[in-house]
């Protein structure tokens, strides 16, 4: 063989093999580079194609406060059982259910309820007793969501509450034709009723106390009213009046039964609005220096801590809490809790935190969750449910 045609050969083949392990370098490299355009994305401005949703979910975790409920909420409550919240639906009434992080949402009922203006929940949940505005005036429904059936509750019924066991409900009665009012108990269908007592004023507030056989009820909502604490047993008796002297007045019944909140103000229609304790029998009355309301507040399970928000941004001249209760003022919240055993105030959110939340907050209806580390309100700004992480 000549020597040139040596040369080419040999030639050839190393070109051969270059653009061999080239073509190899080329695919690897390129593979590398365009088989996911989100590593490169992520790397060039925080973001991808497959990243937002996730990113929004690590920014939800780091919050302190945030919204579970994706639309405005009316009457949410904890099904401790379950580890997860019912509510419903302000704007149709429909119902629905989701984990306290708010996901795993479901729905209850898809059936649109409209004119809504209260829910009362039984104790376990299973039942609910609707408050409407329909045909021009206040009706009540019950419903049973074991068994799908519902029923009308007479006409004249108004300030519903459950008893301790769900097995009956009390309420305040007005008789159009003898324009009486009286306190009844009764089953939750409203059969087998009995008037527990006459009642003298029209707003009331009412509630079993907790681990007694006991009702409360007194005249709420109006600080041009002194308002009175009274008791009656869950079988009748003679009423009791326990405390007075406060105007405006509203309470909240510890977990245990032994102790009460008061809100009221501090003098007759002004706007100055306080919270105090009681015991069990309207004694020992004890001011806590807290300005807030009682739908601002909740009790710890034990009863040794209140968790509240404080209002901010009370108008002058406004009326507590009567503009408050009519929608006719709003507050901007801050976020607290008081241990009762040594008078000692902790924030739940510093105000460098909150105030890096683009939205204000105006807290109503608060509870706990069961393990207690998270505390849930409605927002009536937006009217949405939120959650706070508690320290």
């Amino acid at each position: 063989m000549s020597l040139p045609k040596k040369i080419f050969i040999v030639s050839t083949t190393l070109l051969i093999v270059a653009v061999f392990f080239w073509g190899i370098y080329d695919f690897s490299f390129n593979k590398k580079n365009i088989s996911n355009p989100a590593d490169k994305n992520s790397q060039t401005n925080g973001n991808s194609i497959f990243g937002p949703s996730q990113k929004n979910q690590e920014e939800k975790k780091n919050e302190k406060i945030y919204a579970v409920s994706e639309e405005a909420v009316l009457a949410p409550a904890l099904k401790k059982t379950e580890e997860r919240i019912i509510y419903y639906t302000k704007e149709n009434g429909k119902v629905f259910e989701i984990d306290l992080d708010g996901k795993n949402k479901r729905t209850v009922s898809d059936q649109n309820v409209f004119g809504l203006k209260e829910v009362f929940w039984s104790p376990e949940k299973n039942q609910v007793i609707s408050h409407l505005f329909e045909g021009g005036k206040d009706v009540f429904y019950l419903y049973e969501y074991g068994t799908k059936i519902g029923k009308k509750l007479k006409d004249g019924l108004d300030n519903v509450g459950w008893t301790n066991l769900g097995d009956k409900i009390v309420y305040k009665y007005y008789d159009a034709s003898s324009k009486e009012r009286s306190l009844n108990i009764a089953d939750p269908d409203g059969s087998n009723w009995k008037k527990l007592t006459d009642l003298d004023f029209r707003n009331m507030g009412l509630a079993q106390i907790p681990k007694t056989s006991v009702i409360s009820f007194w005249n709420r909502g109006s600080a041009f009213e002194e308002t009175k604490l009274m008791t009656i047993g869950i079988l009748g008796g003679e009423k009791k009046a326990i405390f007075s002297g406060k105007f405006g007045g509203d309470y909240l019944w510890s977990p245990n039964g032994q102790k009460a909140l008061v809100s009221s103000v501090a003098t007759k229609g002004g706007s100055q609005i306080g919270l105090g304790t009681i015991n069990n029998e309207g004694g020992e009355y004890m001011n806590l220096n807290i300005p807030t309301l009682i739908s601002k507040c909740v009790w710890s399970s034990d009863g040794k801590t209140v968790f509240y928000a404080q209002p901010g941004g009370i108008p002058d001249g406004a009326v507590m809490p009567d503009d408050y209760y009519a929608e006719k003022i709003s507050t901007r919240d801050t976020f607290w809790k008081m241990d009762l055993t040594n008078g000692k105030k902790d924030r739940l959110v510093e105000l460098e935190e909150l105030s890096k939340i683009n939205i204000g907050f105006d807290a109503d209806n608060l509870f706990l969750s069961p393990t207690e580390e998270e505390m849930f309100f409605v927002n009536r700004l937006d009217g949405k449910l939120y959650r706070l992480d508690l320290p």
